[in-house]
Formats: C-alpha cells, sequence, structure tokens
C-alpha cells in the first residue's frame, strides 16, 4: 500500500511540475498532458491568449473562432441576418428549408400540389396514402386479392399462412408440429427438427442446444448493424428509439430520434386488431424491420415497438 502512494504522489507531482514548467498565461487553462489552452473567446498567439472579435449577432467558440448565430450567416467578418422567404424557416449555417408541404423554386417556397388520396412529405414531394399507388400525377387504389393486405408503394403481400400465386394467395400446407411463415414458408416448432418433408422429436439434449442457438441467433439478429442510406441501423436501435404515432384508428406513422430518418420515411403501423399492430415498409432493404417488429398500442395515439 505505502509502495502504491508513493507512485501515485510521483505521479501527481511529476504532473504539476509538467504544468509549472511550461507557465499557464492569463485568460488560459491546464490540459493534460502539462499543457494549456486559451479560454472561450481567446487564441492563442505564441504563449500568450488573445481575445478574439466576436462580431454582433456572433457567440465565440473554443479554438479562438467564432460562429454566427442562429438565422444569421457569415460574410466577411460580420454576420447578416438570413433572408428567409415567405412558408420558410431559418436553419443553422445561415441557410432556410421550405416549410412541410412545401417545395423551393428559385428563392422562394411554393405549395406542393397533392393529388386526392396522396399526402405531402417534406422536400417538397407527395406519397400515394397507403393502399393506392402512384400512376402519372394521381394515386389510383391498389387491387388486393383475397387473403392479401395492402402495402406502402402500391404493392401488396400475401397474408401470414398464404403464399403468392401469379394474382392470387394461396394457402400454405404446414406439416404437424410446424408453424407457417411469411412467404409460404414454414418452419418445425421448437423441440422438433425436419426430416425430408416432417417435423419429428428432437432428443432432450439437441432441444437444448437449439435453444442455445436460437437465443444467440436472435441476439445476433437484433444486434446486426444494416447500412441504409448512410445510416446504421439495428433492430434494437429501432425497439429503443423508435414509436408508432396512429392518428385513427387503422394506420400511422413511426417517430425516431435522430440517425433513424430511413425509418421514419419508409415505414408505418398498420393496426390489425387493436392493440395490436404490425409495421410494414417500402424498400428490400428495410424488410428485416417489416418481419422482426410489431407494435402494441399504450394509449390512443402512442404505440411501443417490439423486434
Amino acid at each position: 500500500m505505502r509502495a502504491l502512494f508513493i507512485i501515485a504522489f510521483s505521479a501527481v507531482t511529476l504532473l504539476a511540475g509538467s504544468v509549472n514548467a511550461q507557465a499557464i498565461p492569463p485568460d488560459a487553462r491546464p490540459i493534460f498532458g502539462g499543457r494549456w489552452e486559451c479560454n472561450l473567446g481567446f487564441r492563442q498567439v505564441g504563449n500568450r491568449c488573445e481575445r478574439i472579435e466576436v462580431p454582433a449577432n456572433a457567440a465565440a467558440k473554443y479554438g479562438g473562432v467564432w460562429e454566427c448565430n442562429f438565422g444569421f450567416r457569415q460574410v466577411g467578418n460580420r454576420c447578416e441576418r438570413t433572408e428567409v422567404p415567405a412558408n420558410a424557416a431559418a436553419k443553422y449555417g445561415g441557410v432556410w428549408e421550405c416549410n412541410f408541404g412545401f417545395r423551393q423554386v428559385g428563392n422562394r417556397c411554393e405549395r406542393t400540389e397533392v393529388p386526392a388520396n396522396a399526402a405531402a412529405k417534406y422536400g417538397g414531394v407527395w406519397e400515394c396514402n397507403f393502399g393506392f399507388r402512384q400512376v402519372g400525377n394521381r394515386c389510383e387504389k391498389t387491387e388486393v386479392p383475397a387473403n392479401a393486405a395492402a402495402r406502402s408503394g402500391g404493392v401488396w403481400e400475401c397474408n401470414f399462412g398464404f403464399h403468392q400465386a401469379g394474382n392470387r394467395c394461396e394457402k400454405t400446407k404446414v406439416p404437424a408440429n410446424a408453424t407457417a411463415a411469411f412467404g409460404g414458408r414454414w418452419f418445425c416448432n421448437f423441440g422438433f427438427k425436419l426430416q425430408g418433408e416432417a417435423c419429428i422429436a428432437m432428443s432432450p439434449g439437441e432441444a437444448q442446444e437449439q435453444l442455445r442457438k436460437l437465443r444467440a441467433l436472435a441476439e445476433q439478429k437484433k444486434s446486426a448493424v444494416h447500412h441504409i442510406d448512410g445510416y446504421k441501423i439495428s433492430l434494437r436501435d429501432v425497439e429503443r428509439s423508435c414509436e408508432a404515432y396512429v392518428s385513427n384508428r387503422k394506420s400511422g406513422e413511426l417517430e425516431c430520434k435522430s440517425g433513424l430518418r430511413p425509418i421514419e420515411r419508409n415505414c408505418e403501423a398498420q393496426i390489425i386488431r387493436w392493440p395490436n399492430a404490425e409495421i410494414s415498409c417500402r424498400g428490400a432493404e428495410l424488410r428485416f424491420v417489416q418481419y422482426a417488429c410489431s407494435v402494441y398500442m399504450y394509449s390512443d395515439r402512442y404505440g411501443s415497438i417490439s423486434c
């Protein structure tokens, strides 16, 4: 114990000596490694710190620089107010963006023309409502066969336990001790294994090993990172950062924290039987969310997501 105290005391002494060896000038502070840096609002000039000139409508930053305030842009050594047109809002960096339902045309924002059975989106675009598909500049109702459900993007998908056969959905034949899956597939129940086209009982040792593998696979599946539109997304992220917002008792949007924009833009919740809902996503790259996650409505408007 005494040896450890001596070592710790020596380290502190050396650090203090290092700081003292390099004298700290006024308007500066010590940092790790026996060095120093200038305080906020100052910049280093040789071995001293000089106050930086901060223009009106700006704020000092560490490193001896300054930045224009929100709603202003840098013009030379001054900050000028950003000219924001009607139906737009200022953004950091001296830029502006058209409001929801408007699109940029030159230096102004014009209302987006939205056809019937469609909804406006950010960026001045529109999208056909759920159950409709875009045909030119209009939205037409998607023809959905029996035992199928409409999906976003004007397409349809066979219900659970059915598979697509041409333009119709046929019931999937499932053997004993098995469960149907999406896409006309099926899998043996827990404790059973595939033998030919049948599911037979496992031995106790095989069942225990299967359970271990399933748990490991579930954890791996939740943590797997998918790269979509420059974002890194996992099922665990979707569970922790997203929830469903339902404006009616039929469908709603997914609201997520930053970093999950592709989920917000391309996925929505569809009420199956209150309070349960499934998630529907556009694009094959988001099928992993659609197939693995579901929604439970804990209030009239909001639902939690589990994957």
